[in-house]
């Protein structure tokens, strides 16, 4: 099975320098994600997709959905493809990453009412042990960094900080093969 994974385009949130994660803000796509996301379907444009898979955030719906002008499939919602829970939603990046490298555990830490890498990681798992089953031959998932490094970790045995160390523009593509 092939497997594509987008970063969305450039939204709001990646220009404003902030955390989120919460579906009910719609932090949508810049001028320059529009073009990101229109880039990444016509580099897909002739690729044979089943299925499309994007979270639930508006950033990358809006990408999933330019992408599929060139196949009319089935664009799915899958929570697991969700931007990490930081517990600093709407709040600048350096306070999470400020109050995080604080932490004993930076892999585990809990902070206000966010999840750890350890359960994004459970969620990119799941995801990907679902899609290796489910009989489709090529697929592309939308979603953030922090999610495409879970995935680099769990199909190439990464340790948490060599993923952490992945950097992945916004409107970057990957391929891989389950």
């Amino acid at each position: 099975m092939k497997l594509y994974v987008a970063r969305h385009g450039q939204a709001l949130s990646n220009v404003r320098g902030i955390n989120n994660a919460d579906p009910k803000y719609k932090l949508t796509l810049t001028k320059l994600g529009i073009k990101q996301s229109e880039a990444i379907a016509n580099a897909l444009k002739d690729v044979d997709l089943q299925k499309i898979y994007v979270s639930e955030l508006e950033r990358t719906q809006q990408t999933g959905n330019l992408v599929n002008k060139y196949h009319d499939c089935p664009v799915i919602i899958d929570a697991r493809l969700n931007d990490n829970k930081t517990g600093f939603e709407g709040k600048a990046y350096k306070e999470y990453y400020e109050a995080l490298f604080k932490t004993h555990d930076k892999w585990s830490a809990r902070l206000n009412d966010g999840e750890s890498a350890i359960d994004v990681n459970k969620r990119a798992e799941a995801f990907i042990n679902d899609i290796k089953h489910s009989g489709d031959k090529t697929v592309l998932a939308v979603t953030s960094l922090f999610i495409i490094q879970q995935i680099e970790k769990l199909l190439y045995s990464y340790d948490y900080q060599i993923a952490w160390d992945i950097f992945y523009p916004t409107g970057a593509i990957n391929e891989y093969t389950l």
